[in-house]
């Protein structure tokens, strides 16, 4: 299981069998179904991934890339005229979840 699910354990459950769950809900049903029986036994442990750091660098700057400059409006303070400087557009908050679909989980 990844190991972001061992960080912000209480965003996915309150006891191993409801993060399992939680899991088991973005799987396909086949493999929904198992994890569900198996979270019902109690009889499992929990491994975590590694978490892969590269992840969350790779796709901030991809998006960094990716932002349109706009000119940003402001005084000069010795001409008294506006001066243009260009600076990135904001990026608009964006929600993701974790989705693991199609590959089998490891618990």
């Amino acid at each position: 299981m990844p190991k972001i699910f061992k960080w912000y354990k209480d965003d996915f459950g309150f006891s191993k069998q409801e993060i399992l769950a939680y899991y088991a809900s973005f799987m396909q049903p086949d493999v929904r179904s198992e994890l569900t029986e198996i979270a019902r036994s109690n009889n499992f442990l929990i491994k975590y991934d590694k978490y892969d750091w590269n992840l969350n660098l790779t796709k901030a700057c991809s998006e960094a890339a990716r932002q349109p400059v706009r000119q940003l409006i402001t005084n000069s303070p010795s001409s008294g005229s506006p001066a243009r400087q260009q600076q990135p557009a904001p990026s608009p908050p964006q929600q993701q979840r974790y989705s693991n679909q199609g590959v089998p989980p490891q618990v």
